[in-house]
C-alpha cells in the first residue's frame, strides 16, 4: 500500500497537486480542529515521503509556509502528548531521513533531539517485546 501510494502520488504533476492539497488540508484541519482529518493528512505525507527523496523535496517547495513548515508548526501538544507524537514524529522522520535540506528546515522550527528520543524509546520498546511503531 505505502509503495503504491508514494509511487502514484510521486508521478510528475501529481506530486505538486499532492503538495497543494496536503498544504491546504493541514492548514484547514489544524485551524478548524478536525483532528482525524489532520492525522490522515500527516500519515499520507509520511507515506508520500518514506524512502523517496524526490517526494521529500516537494514538501520544502511552494509558498511558505511549506507542508514541512506547517507540520513543524503544529500545536505544542503534537510535540508533547505521546498520543499525538506517535502520529506526527514518524512522518517528520520520513520527511527528513537522508535529506539535509529538510533537516535544516526542521531544525529551524524544533530540535531534532525530540525525534532522536522518539526513535530511541521506540527501539527500546521493540527490544523489550512491545509492539513496534518504527
Amino acid at each position: 500500500m505505502e509503495e503504491t501510494h508514494e509511487r502514484t502520488l510521486g508521478e510528475e504533476g501529481m506530486s505538486l497537486e499532492f503538495r497543494h492539497i496536503a498544504s491546504y488540508l493541514t492548514w484547514y484541519s489544524s485551524h478548524h480542529l478536525y483532528e482525524d482529518l489532520l492525522h490522515e493528512v500527516i500519515l499520507s505525507v509520511g507515506y508520500f515521503t518514506v524512502l523517496h527523496p524526490d517526494n521529500q523535496v516537494v514538501l520544502q517547495s511552494g509558498q511558505p509556509p511549506t507542508v514541512l513548515q506547517q507540520l513543524c508548526s503544529l500545536p505544542f501538544q503534537y510535540f508533547s502528548d505521546p498520543r499525538l507524537t506517535t502520529v506526527l514524529f514518524p512522518t517528520l522522520i520520513t520527511c527528513c531521513y537522508n535529506n539535509h535540506s529538510n533537516r535544516q528546515i526542521l531544525e529551524q522550527e524544533l530540535s531534532c533531539v525530540l525525534l532522536a528520543n522518539f526513535i530511541e524509546v521506540g527501539v527500546r520498546k521493540c527490544a523489550s517485546g512491545f509492539v513496534c511503531i518504527l
